[in-house]
């Protein structure tokens, strides 16, 4: 371990991974670039970014209907943070700031990421975790969506 923060999801009930991903994406706020380990990154980053639209319009709303100019301000903040958000299913050589990279096991062994979140939904070895996590501050987290090998 690298003194980064690990935490074990499970998924609730009848609840989507994307879903459970975008909610802890957002309850995380505005920490920095996130990527995301998947079998299929760019299923699971078209998915998101529907998920992640469903967010922002439920956010729109609720700032729709406060009567309180701070928790206004607070929701407007949150809008234009969601709406700079990219997601991006490609390699990329640096993380964009605003951005959700979604990528394979085998290309962030490759190329390990820095990043504050790192969430992996996929089955890795020890070997890839390590070289995933090499370059994690120690601010960072890791989350961790079923098992590793």
């Amino acid at each position: 371990m690298h003194g980064f923060y690990l935490e074990r999801r499970a998924l609730p009930m009848n609840t989507p991974l994307s879903k459970d991903l975008v909610q802890h994406i957002f309850t995380r706020g505005a920490k920095g670039s996130v990527v995301v380990v998947s079998e299929k990154p760019q299923d699971l980053a078209a998915i998101a970014k529907k998920q992640w639209h469903v967010m922002n319009r439920l956010v729109q709303r609720e700032r729709a209907s406060t009567l309180k100019l701070a928790r206004i301000a607070e929701l407007s903040n949150q809008i234009r943070w969601m709406e700079r958000m990219s997601f991006i299913a490609k390699p990329i050589e640096e993380l964009p700031d605003y951005s959700i990279i979604f990528a394979t096991a085998e290309a962030l062994v490759l190329k390990p990421p820095i990043c504050s979140t790192l969430y992996i939904t996929q089955e890795v070895t020890d070997e890839q975790f390590h070289f995933m996590t090499s370059w994690l501050h120690s601010d960072s987290i890791v989350v961790i969506y079923g098992k590793y090998v």
